[in-house]
């Protein structure tokens, strides 16, 4: 599957005067977006393996991560610093709810 590196690389390698950008739709929720994206994708057969997109579209397609802090269980915990481990968590911004998202942003 096509990453967000291959852009980049796409770019160096044909030229950026070869890419271009375009507003295609003008949404006003979430779910208009996640419609639009949905409906272009597959009109302009735009999916891996024909083009850069990995999925078909929409937030469910995607997988926006933030760290958060959590307790573990101090015998794990203890047993993973011991053997070198990174202790890193992830939870997607979708799993959060409003008031969740506004105190990480600081704006609660």
């Amino acid at each position: 599957m096509k990453t967000q590196y291959e852009h980049g690389r796409a770019i160096q390698r044909d030229g950026a005067e070869n890419f271009s950008r375009e507003v295609l739709a003008e949404c006003e929720t979430p779910e208009e977006l996640d419609a639009q994206e949905r409906f272009y994708i597959k009109k302009l057969n735009c999916k891996h393996p024909h083009g850069y997109n990995g999925t078909d579209g929409g937030r469910r397609s995607r997988s926006l991560k933030i760290k958060v802090e959590k307790q573990l269980d101090p015998r794990k915990e203890f047993f993973l610093k011991m053997i070198g481990a990174k202790i890193t968590y992830y939870r997607t911004l979708r799993d959060m709810s409003q008031k969740e998202l506004a105190k990480r942003a600081n704006m609660s």
